[in-house]
């Protein structure tokens, strides 16, 4: 367990969670809208801290089990971020299935399978490069 590397690569997994919801907003405008509209006391300084605190989360998490996922590389990074989302990336589109729009729930199950792999990748690369 090396919490130092796991910090660093969890900023580098926050930086790239938030170019990628970035880019998705910008695919899928009425996907914010929504979001907006529904959570209207929710603002992007909180979600902003949210995705900084669970970037930081993935990297120390990767720090206790990183030995056990099973892949190397890349192979192991996308491991990593199948098994994030698995745990948290489906638990928000289920829940919200019986009010937020098909399109939401169908672009949220999407868009954080490919958002979480390419975030363990990166993470398992930023992990392993340092030392």
């Amino acid at each position: 367990m090396d919490y130092k590397k796991g910090i660093l690569s969890g900023i580098v997994a926050t930086i790239v969670m938030l170019v990628l919801g970035f880019v998705f907003s910008m695919i899928y405008p009425a996907y914010n809208e929504w979001y907006m509209t529904a959570f209207a006391s929710m603002n992007m300084t909180m979600m902003f801290v949210s995705t900084i605190l669970f970037g930081l989360f993935m990297g120390i998490i990767y720090s206790i089990v990183g030995k056990s996922i099973p892949g190397k590389g890349y192979r192991k990074g996308f491991n990593y971020g199948l098994m994030v989302w698995l745990l948290a990336g489906i638990m928000w589109p289920i829940m919200a299935i019986g009010w937020a729009p098909m399109s939401v729930t169908i672009f949220d199950l999407i868009t954080s399978l490919i958002m979480y792999g390419l975030t363990g990748i990166a993470l398992v690369t930023v992990y392993d490069k340092l030392k």
